[in-house]
Formats: C-alpha cells, structure tokens, sequence
C-alpha cells in the first residue's frame, strides 16, 4: 500500500511506502508453501491414476479341463504374456495322470500357446505339445514312452478383466496316427472335446 501526503511547505508531495509487518509476511510465506503443496499433490494423484490405468489386471489362471489336450483330464495352469483392449496371448502348462484296468499307469503334459479376442466373452485358437507316457496291464503288457505330437485348438473362453470365474470349451485335433484314446476321423487325425473351468487372479 502507497500513501501520498500534502507537504506543509510548497504543493509537492511526498511518499510514504510503509514497510510490511514480519506477521505478515510469515503469513503469505505459508500461504504459497500450502498452495505449492497443494499443487504438487494433485500432480502425484494425477500420475497414480494414470499409472493405475495402465497396469495390467489378473494375469494367472487355474483351471480344470475335462478331455481335451491332455486326452482324459488334467489340472493346468495358464498366464496370460499379452492383453491389451480385445486382444491377448496366453501360455499354459498342465497335467493329466489316468489309470484303469488296462491301462496301469498314464501321464500327460499339455504346453500351448492361445491368443484370444473379445471383452469377457472371447474367441479363441492356438497350436501346442504333448507329452505322453503310458503302460497296459496284463500278461500281454506293452509300454509307450515319450511320445511327444503337435496339437492344435479352438474354442470359446469367458475370462474377466478383473478376475473371477474363467470358463474355457471347444474342440482339440492332432495327427495322432493311432495315438490312445483319440477318436479318428481321417487316416492319421483325431479329435478330442474339451471342457474347462478354473479362476483368474
């Protein structure tokens, strides 16, 4: 604040320019402190959103699967290397063990390699291996070891952005000449359903 007063003598004036009280600069001193912690605030919060939008959601899924690649069940595991909006790519690992009475001992482990499109409900096709080993009972016992074919497969799954429920079904084909348990359709190529259930988290 200025203030101008008359002289006594002539009709000059002069100028007083009071000086500011020590409480109240303090006072705008703290006042500029708060408005820049303020802003500075707003500025992290902004940032932690962002950042939180653009993290991923669940990537690993559990799940059963009736049939399918692994011929009679198995118990797998899945995560997902890939998703943006529509669009993902899943790797899955699993086991399957049977037994009955001609065939004593049976294992079985399924890798494949899935890309999917859709939102919740999604399409799905995708290739892999598997690895089987198996043995017949009886006075007539033979025994299959390290048998390894290509599988290929296609399907629907219903899979959450957020996690939950992972449903999975659709139809396996292999060349697997004679392989067990496939059902044949032509000389060399079998079929198998597949059934899955499980969570992603």
């Amino acid at each position: 604040m200025v203030l101008f007063f008359r002289g006594r003598k002539g009709s000059g004036f002069w100028i007083h320019e009071p000086r500011m009280s020590s409480g109240l600069s303090a006072d705008l001193s703290t006042m500029r402190l708060s408005v820049a912690t303020l802003l500075l605030a707003m500025a992290l919060n902004c940032t932690a959103q962002e950042q939180e939008a653009d993290a991923p959601g669940p990537t690993n899924t559990v799940f059963l699967e009736g049939l399918g690649q692994a011929i009679f069940w198995s118990a797998n595991y899945e995560h997902t290397e890939y998703a943006s909006d529509r669009f993902a790519m899943h790797l899955r690992f699993g086991i399957g063990l049977w037994s009955t009475e001609t065939v004593s001992s049976y294992i079985a482990l399924p890798i494949t390699f899935s890309a999917s499109y859709g939102d919740i409900h999604r399409a799905e096709v995708g290739a892999g291996f598997l690895f089987y080993n198996y043995g017949n009972s009886g006075p007539s016992a033979t025994r299959v070891a390290e048998t390894l074919f290509p599988t290929f497969h296609a399907g629907y799954r219903m899979q959450k952005e957020y996690g939950g429920l992972f449903l999975r079904a659709g139809l396996m084909i292999a060349n697997v000449e004679d392989k067990l348990a496939f059902r044949e359709t032509r000389e060399k190529w079998g079929y198998n359903p597949y059934v899955c259930v499980g969570t992603t988290f």
